[in-house]
């Protein structure tokens, strides 16, 4: 069975090309062809290994234990309401329910409540859904242990602990999360909107004969109030605009920069999630 890091990896791979696929105008509908020239790189970038630094896995260190205090204060919250055991209530999350710009297939998310059980197995108190940011992919990984468990340790005289394991926390290593909160950054991106943007409006140019003039990369139209950018070499996915010598233009649309967005993971402001950029 594959691993939930294979699916991302794979799902990711998959998401960027319908991605890009939708981008892709009708000839009759556009002089603007689009094409694809860094799928390689994209898919070579999740097959191996992204190095990451030591301050980015000390960074999800600490907020996976931001996460995980908030689960282990939750245990204690339920031992306080007398409750001797906990049941965790899972429930799917869809992708599109949290705004994903890209769904990954395969990738399997799940937000869950805790629920203080007396001796006697009745309700005494539920927890808040977690994790409390639907959007931090990373956190999920961050959970109970088990979907039984016992607040208490093991005592022989009492037998609500002997045969339940004792309520913990499921941590991920500090790559995972900093792999899944890479995913989350180019799932929620919208990191082709700028160059939708500038061929919207070089097929205006287009449709109506406009003059224009091209230097350095940039396009001048007398009828535009800003000229359009060719080329950008955004992290999350560049592009370059070329025209062609038959007059017409294409759209060269490349992956984002995994290695480079990698290298600038650091700690979000509130120490709950990693951010890139």
């Amino acid at each position: 069975m594959a691993s939930k890091d294979n699916k991302i990896k794979l799902g990711l791979i998959a998401c960027f090309s319908v991605a890009l696929s939708a981008l892709a105008l009708p000839a009759s509908a556009s002089p603007i062809q689009v094409v694809e020239v860094s799928q390689t790189s994209w898919q070579a970038a999740w097959q191996t290994k992204l190095h990451w630094s030591a301050s980015a896995e000390t960074a999800a260190t600490k907020a996976i234990e931001v996460e995980a205090k908030r689960l282990q204060n939750t245990y204690d919250y339920l031992s306080q309401r007398d409750a001797v055991s906990v049941k965790v209530i899972w429930h799917l999350v869809s992708q599109s329910s949290i705004g994903m710009a890209r769904t990954i297939p395969g990738l399997r998310l799940r937000s869950f409540e805790l629920v203080g059980l007396g001796y006697d197995g009745r309700e005494l108190a539920r927890s808040s859904l977690f994790p409390k940011d639907a959007k931090n992919l990373a956190a999920y990984d961050v959970k109970p242990n088990h979907s039984k468990c016992a607040i208490d340790a093991f005592n022989l005289f009492d037998v609500t602990t002997w045969f339940s394991t004792k309520c913990d926390v499921s941590r991920p290593t500090p790559a995972q999360f900093l792999r899944d909160s890479l995913a989350a950054k180019v799932s929620f991106a919208s990191a082709n909107d700028l160059a939708l943007f500038e061929v919207a409006r070089l097929n205006t140019i287009l449709a109506n004969n406009y003059e224009f003039t091209i230097r350095d990369n940039t396009l001048y139209c007398p009828q535009l109030a800003e000229p359009i950018t060719l080329v950008s070499n955004a992290r999350l996915g560049g592009y370059r605009i070329v025209r062609m010598s038959s007059g017409g233009f294409r759209l060269f649309l490349q992956g984002p920069n995994l290695a480079a967005l990698a290298r600038t993971a650091s700690l979000g402001d509130d120490g709950t999630y990693i951010r890139f950029g």
